[in-house]
């Protein structure tokens, strides 16, 4: 007996059933990441400005953002979007940024933030 994969064809047409792997606000934000990481401020704010006017929300009016203010305005615009999907805990984990507990919950993290969660008893 051998395991090999197998392709699986669509069979319909029918999205309602398809569950996207990403997504598109995910990979803006991503790539605002690598801008501000780039240096590049206009482009990195750009991105974002896009996710918010497609959400209802208006563009960011402060100039040109410093990398910091960057990174802060995309960790608050990942919040909102990813709000109890646990999509913040690779994010924190992917930024090695610490915190005390997952967002509303109790479950404790190894204080030396190495993501790895408490054993249960």
């Amino acid at each position: 007996n051998t395991i090999s994969p197998r392709k699986c064809y669509a069979t319909t047409t029918n999205l309602a059933n398809v569950l996207p792997m990403i997504r598109i606000t995910e990979m803006y934000y991503i790539a605002a990441e690598c801008a501000t990481a780039a240096l590049d401020s206009l482009k990195a704010t750009d991105l974002l400005d896009s996710v918010r006017v497609h959400r209802g929300l208006t563009k960011y009016t402060l100039p040109a953002l410093k990398t910091d203010s960057l990174n802060v305005e995309i960790r608050k615009e990942y919040q909102k979007e990813f709000l109890s999907e646990g999509q913040m805990f690779y994010f924190y984990k992917r930024k090695n940024l610490p915190f005390a507990s997952l967002p509303f919950t109790k479950v404790p993290v190894v204080a030396n933030a190495s993501y790895v969660f408490i054993k249960p008893e």
